[in-house]
């Protein structure tokens, strides 16, 4: 049992940042936990997401301001899955200046937000896009689906962004749901399932501490499995 007094104080650490408008699974460590948050955490991410054919933001996003705007009528689910093609496997990203990414010790949001970068000052970086699959496509409204599997460091706004202009056209992320973070995830096949605690449960001690038992049962699960090919 843990048993937290008035003074007590707590280390709470993060196994990495969503998008703002994002929502689903974010591996968080409490106390001891957070000693091997990186190696828990570590793995593949897996995410749905969310896209509107016709227009860019400066976010990539549905946060953002509008930067351009083009017609989307031509562009169909073959012109999709092709524009899908060279955005799988071993990449170079260029990552959206609105990110926490550093630029000169300063967030690139920051400057952003100052007017003092643009996208081509954003280094491209490698990322693995392990899966990329559209899961739906509306040609009339211009609303796409995709359900990807990649590397740490990769950005999903930054694939919708990248398919779109390699269809001809332009579009933004408007959804975000991170499924699986390294050995856990939201689904029900995972070795280190977890039920997730929800914005409105972090103020419940209760809640709290039955995740973190939760968690720590699906820790040891996962160092009992065996390795898998």
């Amino acid at each position: 049992m843990l048993v937290i007094g008035r003074r007590s104080r707590l280390k709470v650490g993060h196994g990495g940042t969503l998008d703002p408008l994002a929502t689903g699974l974010l591996v968080v460590g409490v106390g001891n936990g957070c000693k091997g948050l990186q190696s828990y955490s570590s793995g593949s991410k897996r995410y749905l997401a969310r896209a509107q054919l016709g227009m860019e933001t400066e976010t990539q996003d549905s946060t953002g301001a509008t930067l351009v705007t083009s017609p989307f009528d031509h562009v169909t689910l073959e012109s999709l899955e092709k524009a899908a093609v060279p955005l799988r496997g071993d990449i170079m990203q260029r990552p959206p200046i609105y990110s926490a990414l550093k630029k000169n010790g300063v967030r690139s949001y920051e400057l952003a937000r100052a007017g003092k970068i643009e996208e081509k000052d954003m280094e491209e970086r490698p990322v693995t896009v392990h899966s990329l699959l559209i899961e739906s496509f509306d040609a009339a409204s211009g609303e796409f689906e995709l359900s990807v599997a990649c590397s740490g460091g990769t950005y999903i706004r930054s694939i919708i962004v990248d398919m779109a202009r390699g269809a001809g056209s332009t579009a933004h992320m408007t959804g975000l749901k991170r499924t699986q973070h390294g050995m856990f995830t939201v689904d029900a096949n995972g070795v280190g399932e977890v039920q997730p605690v929800t914005m409105s449960e972090f103020d419940d001690p209760v809640r709290l501490l039955e995740a973190m038992a939760s968690a720590g049962s699906a820790l040891e699960r996962a160092r009992a499995a065996p390795e898998q090919e």
